[in-house]
């Protein structure tokens, strides 16, 4: 049964068939609110060589000597920011959180384990990506107001402009479900960095944004009412053209309007304070 404080706010959301969260911080309207976030939480690495990947800087002998101590003091420092996000309450958490930058489920499981996140009884949808690096990306979900239904991951399949060969990357992760009493897909993003130029690097962004539109119409397909949540680290500005054609969509809200403008710079500004 969803709470009557967020009815209202939901049904609202539901007016729009593709919600696109564009930056870390929260999906708000009006004046109650249950919450989304999307964080990328920066290189979330344990302290033990993965031999299938490229992780050697985040490893006790490695170039950052990246110890047990730096994992806790890493884990401590993100539990700080998400709880942030709850305003000193144990049920303001987000109900969805979007993570990119996970090295595996283990971390994730210490983040929530954390004493601080304990209370919002975070459950973990993650998958292992191709990345060479061995970065993922993860849903954290509350089970009292989010159940999953079907998980999968989405293979982004992008290729070396020179060479054509596979650039193996994040994977996109799909995660349908009810949220509160209505079915939601969430799509969570992780597109490749400007590394090389932004306009050199722009025509691989823009592959993983007509790949996310071919899994919305997929979507759309099987329903023509179909509820989107499209969140992410895109590494591109709302005005870049691989967002411009997500926004292309008749039915989209996007986080980046207002009034979420001044809701969002609150709400950084207080996460940063409270990462000092």
């Amino acid at each position: 049964m969803m709470p009557q404080t967020l009815k209202l706010l939901f049904q609202h959301f539901l007016k729009k068939s593709v919600f696109i969260l564009l930056l870390f911080g929260l999906t708000s309207f009006g004046q109650e609110t249950f919450k989304i976030g999307f964080y990328n939480v920066e290189n979330f690495f344990d302290a033990q060589d993965d031999p299938k990947t490229f992780d050697e800087e985040y490893t006790p002998k490695g170039r950052h000597r990246w110890k047990p101590q730096h994992v806790a003091q890493k884990t401590q420092q993100l539990a700080t920011v998400i709880h942030a996000l709850a305003e000193r309450r144990t049920d303001g958490f987000p109900v969805l959180l979007g993570l990119a930058e996970v090295e595996n489920f283990a971390v994730l499981r210490q983040l929530v384990r954390h004493p601080l996140l304990r209370v919002a009884g975070y459950e973990i949808i993650h998958f292992d990506s191709p990345d060479r690096r061995g970065i993922d990306v993860a849903l954290l979900y509350q089970p009292a107001f989010f159940a999953p239904i079907k998980i999968k991951k989405a293979p982004l399949l992008l290729k070396n402009p020179k060479t054509q060969n596979r650039l193996y990357t994040r994977d996109m992760l799909l995660v349908t479900g009810m949220l509160f009493d209505q079915e939601v897909t969430v799509s969570v993003n992780h597109w490749s960095s400007r590394r090389g130029g932004k306009s050199k690097s722009a025509p691989l962004r823009q592959k993983a944004a007509q790949q996310q539109l071919r899994l919305m119409d997929s979507l759309y397909r099987l329903d023509n009412n179909a509820k989107i949540i499209v969140m992410g680290d895109f590494n591109d500005n709302p005005s870049d053209l691989s967002l411009k054609r997500l926004q292309q969509k008749d039915d989209f809200y996007t986080a980046f309007k207002p009034p979420l403008q001044s809701f969002l710079r609150k709400t950084q500004k207080r996460i940063w304070k409270s990462r000092l």
